[in-house]
């Protein structure tokens, strides 16, 4: 496997576990608003490449697609995994506790 071949599968992991414990960290002590900002800005930019994409339209937009498939995706998937299992863990934190 050559360093080019690493790296292409070691950073869209990478930004998924990062995205991931991010987002479970503030759902797991209610820091909604962390996750409102992340969300804001996955979606900026997401459609900021989708912009530049369709602006494109040719061979030149493969950066963009290639940024769309290897960024915006693990981040969207890890982001959205973590939110919901942290969320699932601190209302399960929630309900041990209740006499």
């Amino acid at each position: 496997m050559t360093f080019g071949d690493f790296m292409a599968y070691a950073i869209p992991f990478s930004i998924f576990f990062a995205s991931g414990f991010g987002t479970y960290w503030l759902a797991k002590r209610r820091l909604y608003t962390g996750i409102k900002f992340f969300w804001i800005a996955w979606v900026l930019f997401t459609v900021g490449m989708l912009s530049s994409l369709s602006a494109l339209g040719t061979w030149d937009g493969l950066l963009y697609a290639a940024l769309l498939i290897g960024i915006s995706a693990p981040s969207g998937l890890g982001g959205m995994v973590g939110a919901l299992v942290g969320k699932a863990r601190q209302e399960r934190a929630e309900d041990d506790d209740t006499p």
